[in-house]
């Protein structure tokens, strides 16, 4: 069997290893002045009692956040429950991809 290649866009690149000279001489380089200047203007990374400050988000809020991976299925329904399906608003896939999700959560 055949192995699927990833796409080009997902492929990793090969990893550079720079040396230590290579590394001074890009910091004395104009470019690598400038990135320090720029690193320098955005301030040192948050402390851990600056990330104690930041509030926790409630669930609702987070709930937008979740996207879960979807799997392609075929399922086969009776025709008038798909036509209801489709009735309402939004995509029917959708709605009944929620309706289990409600079901689901309600039997949890």
């Amino acid at each position: 069997m055949k192995t699927k290649r990833a796409a080009a866009s997902s492929r990793r690149e090969k990893p550079v290893v720079r040396s230590e000279a290579d590394i001074k001489r890009y910091m004395k380089s104009h470019r690598g002045k400038r990135d320090a200047a720029l690193a320098a203007a955005r301030g040192p990374d948050p402390t851990p009692r600056d990330l104690r400050q930041i509030r926790e988000l409630t669930r609702a809020e987070l709930a937008h956040l979740y996207k879960p991976v979807k799997q392609k299925i075929s399922v086969r329904l009776d025709r008038d429950i798909l036509a209801w399906l489709k009735s309402g608003e939004g995509g029917y896939q959708t709605r009944l991809n929620r309706l289990l999700r409600e079901a689901m959560q309600r039997d949890a």
